[in-house]
């Protein structure tokens, strides 16, 4: 995921939102979008209400990290 063009995988229904949001995931974006969604990609349809443990969010970043080539 990180690295990746949000909103941009032949497998998933993306809202339009995500589709036109024209970044890619780092780990900063990720980080910011895990705390606040709404903050990252305006009009998002995805109902995540953010987490509010950066422990947690580390957890999820240095999973993510493990699927990077």
């Amino acid at each position: 995921m990180i690295g990746r063009k949000a909103g941009f995988t032949s497998d998933f229904k993306y809202s339009p939102a995500m589709v036109s949001a024209g970044f890619i995931w780092t780990e900063d974006k990720l980080r910011t979008y895990l705390k606040a969604t709404s903050e990252v990609v305006l009009g998002n349809k995805m109902r995540f209400w953010g987490m509010g443990s950066d422990k947690q969010i580390d957890d999820i970043l240095a999973y993510l990290r493990t699927f990077n080539p």
